[in-house]
């Protein structure tokens, strides 16, 4: 399978599951959107399975203006996800990029 298939696929997935769940997440007002913690392009690139990256764990409400700014730059929280879920050698990696 070519990879922008499976990259479409791996996308659709995620987005299945996440809307899936998007009600159950308290915390919405206007404004604000469902962020995934620890970015869907980071999963993919590094497969991790959609169903972590679109788990309860990797999903928070937050201002749209800070989810732009935000973007798919890595974070703390990203980095504790990855240790939660037996990824620590990414973590590892993650963990000195911050630190440059």
């Amino acid at each position: 399978m070519k990879r922008s298939e499976r990259r479409r696929k791996y996308f659709a997935e995620v987005k299945k599951k996440t809307d899936l769940i998007r009600s159950e997440i308290p915390g919405r007002e206007y404004g604000h959107t469902l962020d995934h913690v620890l970015s869907v392009r980071y999963g993919f690139n590094h497969d991790i399975p959609a169903s972590l990256i679109a788990s309860h764990r990797n999903l928070k409400w937050m201002h749209f203006n800070e989810n732009i700014q935000k973007g798919s730059r890595m974070t703390t929280g990203a980095i504790f996800n990855l240790r939660r879920w037996g990824y620590t050698d990414l973590a590892d990696i993650e963990t000195a990029k911050l630190k440059r």
